[in-house]
């Protein structure tokens, strides 16, 4: 029987052998190919694989999940860039609140300086109307006053002239090496025509006094112009507002806390001797006999000595020192970061905080986070909806407006950024009924444990802040002086922007 099977000619033979030399090289191109394109396969497969896992269909809903936040700010430089030495920095800043700014001060100068070396000084010329508590009212600021600052009921391009002519050559102007906004934001399109490093520390829901869509837009125009400009940085001292400020324009804030270590150095959680459970913050959206009516009913029913205590009920004025000499503080927000989280945290007090679902529960029956959107401060009604759309750069799942108030969906997704839910060792709560057995079966031990924790975090969160800071202000003092215009006209064209007298906004 004649074989099938090939045989290749032996060596030196007179066979011609070209037949199988040209079907060798085809089996081996075919050989390539069929490699080339499963190789290419692989690779597709991958791509889709990794876009599955990393970015989320926004068809659907998605869970938010809980962030990393005081990690140093490594978008603030970009990576092997040269970090420069700084020596000295002068802030600038005419806040509308006196709490952001008194906080980075107390920590600039008791820990950044101690821990870097790097003296900070803080230009401080307040438009709050708390000022006085903190002695840094704005007596000697030209221009502007807490009316025509704000730019809510006047036009911003007038009064930002008058101060650019006022401050263009000041003395003590001069010597900033950054302005500072916090309370509001907007308040740094006053500062656009000094060609001054910015820093945008954004404490609350940004388009604060721009409610207007047109001049909410229009701030937006500015803030990206500012994100881009090189000594300028955008930072949120919360989730939260890092998130929305992110939903409306695309653009990423770092997350820098705010630290309001000057609680801790007042009073610090220890041993308390008082009984009552305080219900905090010392503002609330509640009635507290009427809202905490079932924890009473319970108590009654197994006879369990519980005291509950308003914050305000107990102490119409307090001191830190008072809030420390109780177990722990029950929190119904209001807010979802409020300053009063911070210095809570920082003096180590145990906190019980609502689970997510509850608190949206809560939200949707009784409106309690009263102060989280401007719709709801201004007319006292929950609001449907934003005036205007997600920005179609954000990476907040779409879908989900921070501004509707009677949406579910939106209501949990946005309340899963709240401050609280970010820190360690804050004891969350499902129902009245877990709070309750929660509290019960609480030991002063158990307390001091959560204590111990909560500020070996904080110390954690300070190394982190440090960081945080010295690349910002490695950043802004990149920029070596000012460029000076002929005019405040002039000064604003360098950012693209052509005004005249009649304009309104700087738009």
């Amino acid at each position: 029987m004649t074989s099938t099977t090939p045989v290749a000619p032996a060596y030196g033979s007179n066979v011609n052998t070209s037949r199988f030399k040209k079907a060798s090289s085809l089996s081996r191109l075919k050989y390539i190919i069929l490699g080339t394109v499963i190789l290419f396969i692989v690779i597709l497969l991958v791509i889709q694989l990794s876009l599955h896992v990393h970015t989320p269909s926004h068809d659907e809903p998605q869970v938010a999940q809980p962030e990393a936040k005081n990690v140093p700010l490594v978008s603030l430089n970009e990576k092997g860039e040269t970090r420069d030495t700084v020596s000295e920095v002068t802030i600038w800043s005419t806040s509308f609140h006196i709490s952001p700014i008194h906080c980075l001060k107390h920590f600039m100068k008791n820990i950044f300086e101690k821990k870097t070396g790097i003296k900070v000084n803080i230009i401080e010329k307040s438009l709050s109307g708390h000022c006085a508590l903190t002695n840094t009212c704005a007596k000697d600021l030209k221009v502007l006053n807490p009316d025509n600052a704000k730019g809510e009921n006047e036009c911003v391009v007038p009064i930002a002239k008058q101060f650019y002519d006022a401050y263009v050559d000041d003395p003590e102007f001069k010597k900033a090496d950054l302005v500072m906004c916090d309370h509001n934001v907007a308040m740094c399109e006053m500062y656009m025509a000094f060609d001054v490093p910015l820093v945008l520390y954004l404490t609350t829901r940004y388009e604060l006094w721009r409610h207007q869509p047109e001049r909410w837009k229009n701030l937006n125009d500015n803030l990206r112009r500012m994100f881009f400009r090189g000594p300028n940085s955008i930072i949120a001292n919360n989730l939260y507002d890092a998130k929305y400020f992110n939903y409306f324009t695309g653009l990423e804030a770092g997350v820098v806390d705010s630290y309001c270590g000057y609680a801790a150095d007042m009073a610090t959680y220890s041993n308390p001797m008082r009984k009552e459970i305080l219900i905090g913050p010392s503002r609330l959206s509640i009635t507290p006999s009427e809202f905490f009516k079932p924890l009473e009913e319970l108590s009654k029913r197994d006879k369990f000595d519980l005291k509950l205590a308003p914050i305000r009920t107990l102490y119409p004025k307090y001191e830190y020192s008072d809030l420390v000499n109780h177990p722990a503080i029950v929190i119904v927000p209001y807010q979802l970061s409020v300053m009063s989280f911070f210095e809570y945290y920082r003096m180590g007090i145990p906190l019980y905080f609502p689970s997510v679902d509850l608190l949206t529960r809560w939200h949707l029956k009784y409106r309690i986070l009263s102060e989280k959107t401007w719709h709801m401060v201004l007319t006292k009604n929950p609001s449907r909806g934003s005036p205007l759309p997600r920005n179609p750069q954000s990476t907040v799942s779409s879908g989900m407006d921070p501004n509707n108030d009677v949406d579910a969906k939106s209501v949990r997704y946005w309340n899963y950024f709240a401050d609280l839910y970010q820190w360690p060792h804050v004891i969350i709560y499902d129902s009245f009924e877990d709070l309750y057995h929660k509290l019960k079966k609480a030991t002063p031990e158990y307390y001091k444990e959560v204590s111990a924790k909560m500020r070996k975090y904080s110390e954690q969160v300070q190394q982190n802040l440090i960081e945080d800071w010295k690349r910002i202000f490695e950043k802004a003092k990149k920029k070596k002086g000012r460029s000076r215009f002929s005019s405040f006209y002039e000064a604003i064209q360098n950012w693209g922007i052509f005004i005249n007298e009649k304009s309104c906004d700087i738009a």
